[in-house]
Order: C-alpha cells, then structure tokens, then sequence
C-alpha cells in the first residue's frame, strides 16, 4: 500500500482487522442522566459496589524538544506575554518521541498491558501523523480505541504545569491551559478540569461542573500530593478551609503530572517504569490503591527558565480485554466521582 494514501482503517499498513477479537466495545454514548444512571451517588463520591472492576490502558510518551537543531534554530523560541518559554507549535522544533510501554490500570493497579494474551505496543509513523496502541494476539492486529489524551508539559517555575487535550505534534494549533481544579463540596476533592470554554474530548458531568468554573488553586487544606503531584503555587490560600479529599478529574492530565517524577536522566533517579510499576525490590509503582507513594519534589521539572519546557504525550484507551469494565460512562465516573488520589 502507498504511505501517499493509506487506507484509514489501517493508515500504518499493518494488515489490521476491524474488529477487537476479545469482544466488541460497547457504544460509548454521552452522559444522559450522568452519575445516577450508573448506580453511583454524587454526594457520597464512592464506587458502586457491584459494578464490574474499572480498567483502561495508556501509554505516557516524553516529547523532546530541541531548540537549536539544524530546521530549527532559526524559528525562535516560542513565548507568552511574559516571556515564558512554550511548547513549540512547529514540529521542526521537536526532535524525537521517546514512547513508553504501555501499561494497565486495574482496580486501582498498575501493570504492564502486555501478557501471553496479547502484545501492547505504541505506534506512528512520524511525527506529523496520528499515533495509535496497537494490540497484537492471536487473532488479527488491531488498534485499541482511545479514550482521552493530553499533551503535558511543565515550562519552568513561573509556570509549571500546561496542558492540551489533544496530541500537540498532530495538532500544533491546540490550546494550552493553565492547571485549574473544580471543587467538591462538602468532601474537598480537587478535580483538574480544563477551562469551560473549551469543549471536551469526553463530556464532564454536569452536576460536577454545577458548583462554577475552575479555580487555581486546589480544594481543601494541606493534601498529601502537594508538591510531589501538584506545585505549592496552588496551595488553597484560605485558612477556613476543611482538609483536603483527594485529588481526581482529567486522568490524562493527572498521568502527566505523575510522569514528571521521571528523572531525565535515569541513571540518577527513576524512569517512567520506575514511577508507575516500581523498581526492583519495590512492592509497586509510586501511584497504587488510589494512594500517591512520595512526598518528594518531581524531580522532572525544568530547573530554571533556561531549561527548556518538558512535556509528555498521554494516551489512554478502553481495555479490549476488559470491555464490561472499560466504558466512556465507567471511565468517567472514575474520574469525576474519584478521589483518584486520596489525601
């Protein structure tokens, strides 16, 4: 098949079916009577006892810029009114992906995807095209159907956290956004949310979006994940409020923010494997049973605005393996009646 005119059910000519061999996806409407319908009370913020286990796979791919290669040092270094550096929106100024393996949640676990079962693997053909996880077993290849994605960076520590949903590289023109959070009332869960002006992948419940637009700085005193998830600067500044319930809303962003505890050099510190599945002679990755395991500053970040911004692409998909339990509605419901991180 010619690369000039790839057939879009199977753009990387990868011989691909058309159909998930575990089973079908169910269709994944939108949100019609959005928290009720499943079961789940909005007031009480916990799971459904009866519900299947919860599951999706994703796959969290470090973006490296490079300013001064030989397209791109001429472009100039984007920036903001203040003189920020940014995340470039010219693909010349992107030097290479580094992918992750893809890895499955699971009730509150993280794992590797890949089994005997079936193989688990990122691809794109470069940077200017759509990338996909691609499930290979016994029966054809196919790729898995994505859930959500978000382009995740930190710039430096007058602005740490930005973020897109979508895949910067594919679609330069989309808009970055501050780190923002709805607020939960009474419990205190600091939901990260995208502004509201801007219209989402996946529909937000509305009776989450009910008590106002998002705010920067977190619901709740003194949580656990502050700074190792999320910087200081969105500390809650008023003294009156009760402790803080946890950390939940966008995953995709929520994985970004994790996968700066990768150090950029993994002979010092950890790499993204280390963070999610943990490194020898630890019972598990830094995120397991809805609990953040580190109190430490992520040691990711750009030092300084010399640095240049660091991002990571994350992509989530519905678990083909686990298509009782992996669903827009349940997937959803995980993460806006959360907490995903307690404390």
């Amino acid at each position: 098949m010619s690369s000039s005119n790839p057939d879009p059910l199977d753009p990387l000519g990868f011989g691909l079916g058309i159909d998930n061999p575990f089973a079908q996806i169910p269709g994944q409407g939108l949100f019609e009577d959005p928290l009720l319908d499943l079961g789940l009370d909005p007031d009480l913020y916990l799971p459904n006892q009866g519900a299947p286990p919860v599951s999706f796979i994703f796959v969290i791919n470090e973006l490296h810029i490079d300013f001064d290669g030989p397209e791109a040092r001429n472009m100039g270094k984007p920036t903001d009114s203040w003189h920020n550096v940014l995340p470039p929106r010219n693909r010349e100024q992107y030097s290479s992906e580094t992918p992750g393996e893809v890895l499955r949640f699971f009730n509150g676990r993280i794992t590797r995807a890949s089994s005997e079962r079936a193989f688990y693997t990122w691809v794109r053909r470069d940077l200017s095209n759509e990338g996909h996880i691609l499930c290979q077993s016994a029966a054809p290849a196919f790729f898995t159907t994505m859930y959500k994605q978000s382009s995740v960076f930190s710039c430096n520590p007058h602005l740490p956290i930005i973020a897109a949903e979508d895949d910067i590289l594919v679609r330069p023109e989309s808009r970055f956004h501050a780190l923002q959070f709805l607020h939960t009332r009474p419990n205190a869960v600091s939901q990260i949310s995208y502004h509201f002006d801007q219209p989402r992948a996946v529909p937000v419940p509305p009776l989450v979006t009910r008590p106002g637009p998002p705010l920067k700085y977190v619901a709740g005193a003194f949580p656990s994940w502050i700074p190792s998830l999320v910087p200081h600067t969105y500390s809650n500044p008023y003294s009156n409020e009760g402790a803080s319930g946890g950390l939940a809303g966008e995953m995709a962003v929520l994985l970004g923010l994790m996968a700066f505890h990768s150090s950029r050099s993994t002979l010092r510190g950890r790499s993204l494997n280390d963070v999610f599945l943990g490194k020898p002679g630890e019972v598990g990755g830094l995120w397991r049973d809805y609990q953040w395991f580190s109190s430490e500053h992520p040691p990711g970040y750009p030092r300084s605005a010399d640095d240049p911004p660091r991002g990571f692409l994350v992509y989530i998909c519905y678990d083909p393996e686990n298509t009782a339990g992996s669903t827009e509605k349940l997937l959803a419901s995980l993460e806006w009646q959360g907490p995903l991180v307690l404390g």
